[in-house]
């Protein structure tokens, strides 16, 4: 198995599940932040949804071409669900994206997100932020019914760095070939060790869920 799928499969542990629990079809209205990929492409699967997507990529033929801090070609309260998988660490505003967020929403909407934590600089130069669990309450305390998950806990995200260490060394064929076995030999160790000591001040990111709170009438 190539590092990358590797340390890709332990990083977003559980998203795809989780995903799938949050979504709800049912003729939602659902917007995914970004054209393409593996989100996207999972969301189009589902009956009964609706779906629209956003990207600053022209070349990626996206419903909607602005950023997620300037939606401006979006009507306010548009739509049911607004998912936005590792996407807040490279905006530049985050709060003003989640006002927006909040805006395209309609009463009683749901945004889905997930963000790194203990992970390594990527899609350089246009990574900018690491949450905590604290930090993502504070980001959505206007929300209701705020869930945040972790996908790993402290031994497995550490794990999941040093799989990750292998993309900056030499040629791909040598770091695979010492990272693959040592990461894959590791980790169920690791799993084993996080359900023996729970601890969740370390992960390799989370898993968010949170409400538009309903209009008063």
């Amino acid at each position: 198995m190539p590092i990358f799928n590797l340390s890709n499969a332990m990083s977003r542990k559980n998203l795809d599940k989780w995903l799938d629990d949050a979504l709800e079809e049912n003729g939602q209205t659902v917007m995914s932040v970004g054209s393409d990929g593996p989100v996207t492409d999972f969301i189009r699967t589902k009956k009964g949804i609706q779906l629209k997507t956003l990207d600053i990529n022209a070349d990626k033929n996206p419903d909607f071409l602005c950023d997620l801090t300037d939606m401006n070609v979006i009507e306010d309260n548009s739509f049911d669900c607004v998912v936005v998988l590792e996407v807040l660490e490279h905006v530049k505003d985050p709060q003003k994206a989640l006002s927006e967020i909040w805006r395209v929403l309609k009463s009683g909407g749901k945004i889905i997100l997930s963000t790194p934590f203990i992970f390594h600089i990527h899609a350089e130069p246009h990574d900018y932020w690491r949450f905590t669990h604290y930090g993502l309450s504070l980001l959505l305390e206007a929300f209701a019914d705020v869930e945040i998950r972790e996908r790993n806990g402290c031994a497995e995200s550490w794990v999941v760095t040093l799989a990750r260490m292998a993309k900056g060394w030499g040629k791909v064929r040598k770091r695979e070939f010492i990272m693959v076995p040592f990461a894959a030999i590791l980790w169920p160790f690791a799993i084993l060790y996080d359900r023996l000591n729970p601890d969740n001040r370390s992960t390799s990111g989370y898993f968010v869920t949170a409400n538009k709170p309903v209009a008063n009438a």
